[in-house]
This record gives structure tokens, sequence and C-alpha cells, in this order.
């Protein structure tokens, strides 16, 4: 039986499908950065986590109802897999925040991700999103460091209107949260 499901036998005996390893569907198109990305903690874990991949995924993927003008980017929360809130203390993570992307060339505010390489540097997103009843913002930085890996600083912190444009544009340091693709 075990030879149709095409899979690995962990150590404690358990049947992980290839189709549903980590690394699996943590992967992407090459050259591709519009993708979900997974966190290593969940490849380093002994048991395979397979119902916490959810919390510990960071999706950037186009809108389905303006796909060429607006991205979504949604972030596990409320997990110890989850990189940006593990506690689950930022309501605003629960949703997808839904952003209108800039293709124009050399833009660093809310480039359309598939345009950003590792030679782009650190590019931001204005995170908009309601607060009961009113619009407030976060921040995202986002750095490609590698063909499968991009280094994200959230800000949670409320604001009235869009920060990325008064904020500078930091490298990646300690403080922030690496995603593998």
């Amino acid at each position: 039986m075990l030879h149709q499901l095409h899979g690995a036998v962990t150590e404690s005996g358990v049947v992980r499908p290839a189709s549903l390893r980590p690394e699996k569907l943590r992967q992407g198109r090459v050259g591709h950065r519009r993708a979900a990305a997974g966190r290593a903690a969940v490849d380093a874990a002994k048991e395979p986590p397979l119902f916490d991949l959810e919390y510990a995924a960071l999706s950037i993927v186009p809108y389905n109802l303006a796909p060429t003008t607006r991205l979504q980017i949604g972030a596990g929360n409320g997990n110890p897999y989850a990189a940006l809130d593990p506690a689950g203390a930022y309501p605003q993570l629960r949703h997808p925040f839904i952003i209108e992307i800039d293709t124009a060339p050399g833009a660093r505010i809310n480039l359309d991700p598939a345009l950003v390489q590792p030679t782009t540097g650190t590019v931001c997103y204005d995170l908009s999103y309601n607060d009961a009843g009113m619009s407030r913002y976060n921040t995202m930085l986002f750095r490609m460091l590698g063909p499968h890996s991009v280094a994200i600083k959230y800000d949670p912190a409320p604001h009235d209107g869009p920060q990325c444009g008064s904020l500078g544009l930091s490298e990646p340091d300690s403080s922030w949260a690496v995603y593998e693709r």
C-alpha cells in the first residue's frame, strides 16, 4: 500500500506524500516573485506540521478580481510557525491585504513583485485595512535575498495614511523574517 502513496515514511512511521511535503508546497515558478513561501522551521520540525503549513506561509499573489492592477498579501498568524505574528496579536493579519501595484520603472513602493529581483533592493508595501470603520495602514518591507529567499519586515503600527514614502528602505537585519520558496 505504501508504494501507491508515492511518499516518504518519517521516523515515526507517518507517511508524508510527496505532493504534501513542505518543500513541494512552497515551490514557486522559477523566476517569479508572486508565490507562496514558507518558513525554514517547517522543514526543521521532527514531525511534519502539515496542519500548520498555512500559518507558516506568506502569500503574495495577484488579486483575483483585478490580477493586472492589484496584489493580495497574506501571512499566517496566531501559531508558533507564523513569523510575523505568532501570538495572533494583530487582527489585521487575519485577512489578506489588497494593494494597488505600481509597474513604473524604478518604483520601490507597492511594486509588482513579479518585477522584484535581488538587485532591486528593498521595496515597501503600504498595507491598508479597515479598523472599526476607519482605514488604517501598516507597512511591509520586502527584500529578495536570492532566487528562492525573501526577507520581510512587517510594521504593525497603525497609521492614518500610507507610510512607505516617508520610510527609509533599509537593508535586512536580524529583526526581519526570512521566507523560502
